[in-house]
């Protein structure tokens, strides 16, 4: 064993595998994704303006909007991540430094993509207070 880490083989499919569908699709579908939410945001902060200040309308559009906020942290934690994968592991010769800036990155994504769920909705903080409360 080489690495301590995964990466693709030496083959002549690991660059077009490697490089065109993991990492420039990766970018590809969050740079989409990002546009879609800026278009989004810029609708819900029109239609704000738009209509009347009813409060069914408003906590709606809370929600709407902080959500938006809970798909950009993700979205940014995930380019963290393909960068840290592609572009800092190949800074560094070091295996442990190697292993952190893929594997760790990798594992810090899916934590980090939960945190975000749990910190983003109440109703998920405040199913936990609940059921410890009821033993």
């Amino acid at each position: 064993m080489t690495s301590l880490s995964f990466e693709f083989g030496n083959t002549p499919c690991a660059p077009i595998i490697g490089y065109y569908l993991d990492l420039y699709f990766d970018f590809g579908a969050i740079c989409l994704m990002s546009a879609v939410d800026i278009i989004t945001l810029w609708k819900v902060k029109k239609f704000a303006q738009q209509t009347n200040a009813h409060r069914e309308v408003n906590r709606k559009r809370r929600k709407d909007v902080q959500l938006l906020f809970q798909v950009i942290a993700q979205a940014g934690i995930a380019m963290f991540e393909l960068n840290s994968y592609y572009f800092g592991s190949k800074l560094f010769g070091s295996k442990l430094i190697k292993f952190a800036s893929t594997t760790i990155s990798w594992m810090l994504l899916q934590m980090g993509d939960g945190a975000i769920v749990i910190i983003f909705n109440k109703e998920l903080r405040t199913l936990k207070s609940k059921e410890s409360g009821s033993v």
